[in-house]
């Protein structure tokens, strides 16, 4: 709810205070799946992640942890040497964190148990700006 919301924000404005974070964007619109694409066209850069351990000790259905639109959940980008202090951060406010993967390379490449996605960066690129256009027909 509300609290957790309220807890969330105040763990991001203090990483962001402390220079913790390279990125950040929210799940509420689309999902993980469509945070994850619109992070790396933002930052130009790629990343390989596994997302077994999302969603909590259950394992989730897939379409759930992909898509699933929570205004709690959060990703993040940040520098090696400051992974650990932001996950110390987190669990001092009993915030759940999760690292899933890193960050390079020229694809968005994610694993969920047995399912792999491999999209290079210029594929999400094309479908991101030509989307609708090419649905529709229109040039």
């Amino acid at each position: 709810g509300v609290d957790r919301l309220r807890v969330l924000q105040g763990v991001l404005r203090r990483a962001i205070g402390d220079g913790m974070l390279r990125s950040a964007h929210d799940c509420s619109d689309g999902g993980l799946a469509v945070t994850l694409a619109e992070s790396c066209l933002q930052g130009g850069r790629g990343a390989r992640l596994t997302l077994d351990g999302v969603g909590g000790d259950a394992p989730a259905r897939h379409d759930i942890v992909l898509f699933g639109e929570a205004p709690t959940r959060v990703v993040v980008s940040v520098a090696p040497d400051a992974a650990s202090a932001l996950q110390k951060l987190c669990e001092g406010a009993g915030v759940p964190a999760t690292v899933i993967g890193t960050v390079g390379g020229d694809a968005l490449r994610v694993l969920v148990g047995n399912d792999e996605v491999d999209v290079p960066l210029t594929t999400l690129r094309e479908a991101h700006e030509g989307g609708i256009p090419q649905a529709l027909g229109v040039d």
